[in-house]
């Protein structure tokens, strides 16, 4: 006589190969009592846990055993069991220790990056270390394959916001307490805006060596200002070209002797800063 384990359930069965002789089958729990209990049918049901890895356990296997009376010695099975608890965790998506309200939109700029973190709520019956999160990023309608409007970490919760857009911010936990894990988790939408525009006031040519050596090159620096503007591009443009060459990143080559200019114009506002340029031959 066998006897055999349904995955995910708790009847357990008695092969014993003789279909008359099942209800002549006695059920009885033959080790740890304290951890479950078996009725007339083979279902078995969990009390404590006994597993040696979780909290509260009674570190005891148990064991089953169904009886078929015989002529003489009777036929016994036995089945080891062991009993997972009944993992409950509730967890919340927090940011600096304070957590998101669920019925509010998180918003957010592009460029901003965070570290969320999950905060349990509540955990019963739960091995700590047996704790698996997962993030994800779901969107609606992503206009392109894959996910362009934000990026997370799937292990650490790492965020960032990438482009415009909105999204739902999801953390899973799968509690691994049996054969089949259940999931909790938690969610929040979040909404990504572009920055503010903020506008470009001016530029300035800094104090720096405006004197070149002909034959070697350097590039000069500018300021934008204010130095957030949104819009850096600039144009350079340069007079006397018998004097200096000056390219678009502001790199200024001296070919000759003698006094020129340089000019930065910005893109936006169309703002000019320029300064006069000495250029003395090489020793």
């Amino acid at each position: 006589m066998v006897l055999k384990h349904l995955l995910g359930c708790t009847t357990l069965i008695a092969d014993i190969g003789v279909e008359s002789f099942v209800n002549n089958l006695t059920w009885f729990v033959s080790y740890n009592q304290a951890a479950i209990t078996v009725d007339n049918y083979g279902i078995v049901t969990g009390v404590t846990p006994t597993r040696a890895d979780l909290p509260g356990a009674l570190n005891i296997p148990a064991e089953v055993s169904v009886m078929l009376p015989t002529w003489g010695t009777p036929t016994i099975a036995i089945a080891s069991v062991t009993v997972y608890p009944i993992a409950s965790t509730s967890i919340e998506i927090a940011r600096d220790n304070m957590t998101f309200d669920n019925y509010d939109i998180a918003q957010f700029e592009v460029g901003d990056t965070l570290n969320l973190e999950a905060i349990f709520t509540t955990i019963t019956g739960l091995d700590p270390s047996r704790i698996d999160l997962y993030w994800a990023i779901t969107v609606p309608n992503p206009v392109t394959p894959g996910n362009t409007v934000a990026s997370i970490n799937t292990s650490t919760g790492e965020f960032e916001a990438l482009s415009p857009g909105t999204g739902t911010i999801v953390v899973l936990n799968w509690n691994w307490a049996g054969t089949t894990p259940p999931v909790t988790f938690d969610a929040i939408a979040f909404n990504i805006v572009a920055p503010p525009i903020v506008p470009v006031t001016g530029v300035n040519l800094p104090n720096q060596d405006f004197t070149f050596v002909v034959g070697q090159p350097r590039t000069l620096m500018h300021e934008i200002i204010p130095a957030n503007a949104t819009n850096q591009n600039v144009a350079w443009i340069g007079g006397s070209p018998d004097v200096i060459i000056v390219n678009p990143n502001g790199t200024i080559t001296p070919v000759g002797p003698g006094i020129g200019v340089v000019a930065v114009i910005t893109e936006d506002g169309s703002h000019i800063a320029t300064h006069s340029i000495v250029v003395i031959p090489s020793q």
